[in-house]
């Protein structure tokens, strides 16, 4: 199945936010679409699923999750008008691996991905986070993987240098074997801070979890 990537070329386009609450209404985007100042550039087919983004700090390259294929995707935009295939890579482990969310650190030296490992309503199976050294689109190569929570997904870093860490929403969808995670689920999702100050030649602090249970939700 191929999808499309889309390039947008935005010259003046602004979305504040106050806290962790974004409000846009429908006729401000609607207007904001119709202006000269944002417009599609170009697009790009990819035989999969681009579904998150993150971009390398230059602009110049878009890294995308594709969890049907158990791999990540590189594409230059140096020129936003004809973007360049670069290389897919493959995340995963002994063939098991879903890659759900990614970002890449302020300096552009790595990529850190969120994987989902088989996980279902009957096997409470922890994810992974990968770490990437992509200064060399040439010579990828992974820094260290790190256990986290059943089913981790979305994807932040705070911090910098010797005091980053990543935060990763471990969401437990309790999925069955079709894939449906509507079904009533038992296990609480919870939120993983994950230590990533030793690629800067910090102190790791490990993964620290805030349980979301009942009890953490109503204190």
């Amino acid at each position: 199945m191929k999808k499309k990537l889309c390039v947008a070329a935005c010259s003046s386009l602004f979305l504040l936010a106050s806290g962790l609450s974004l409000t846009v209404s429908s006729e401000a985007v609607a207007d904001t679409l119709s202006s000269p100042g944002f417009a599609r550039a170009s697009y790009f087919a990819i035989d999969g699923v681009a579904e998150i983004i993150s971009a390398t700090p230059d602009g110049k390259t878009l890294v995308y999750t594709n969890a049907p294929d158990g791999t990540i995707g590189f594409v230059n935009i140096a020129n936003p008008e004809k973007p360049v295939f670069i290389r897919d890579l493959n995340i995963q482990n002994g063939g098991v691996g879903e890659p759900t969310s990614l970002t890449i650190t302020a300096d552009g030296r790595f990529v850190i991905i969120a994987i989902r490992m088989g996980d279902n309503v009957s096997n409470a199976i922890p994810g992974l986070l990968k770490v990437y050294n992509i200064e060399d689109m040439n010579n990828i190569y992974l820094v260290k993987e790190i256990t986290v929570g059943v089913g981790p997904d979305s994807i932040a870093l705070a911090g910098s240098g010797t005091t980053l860490r990543a935060v990763v929403a471990i969401e437990d969808e309790e999925t069955d074997a079709n894939g449906d995670a509507t079904i009533p689920g038992i296990r609480p999702g919870q939120i993983d801070i994950v230590g990533l100050q030793d690629l800067y030649g910090g102190t790791n602090s490990g993964v620290q979890s805030i349980l979301l249970d009942e009890d953490t939700m109503t204190a």
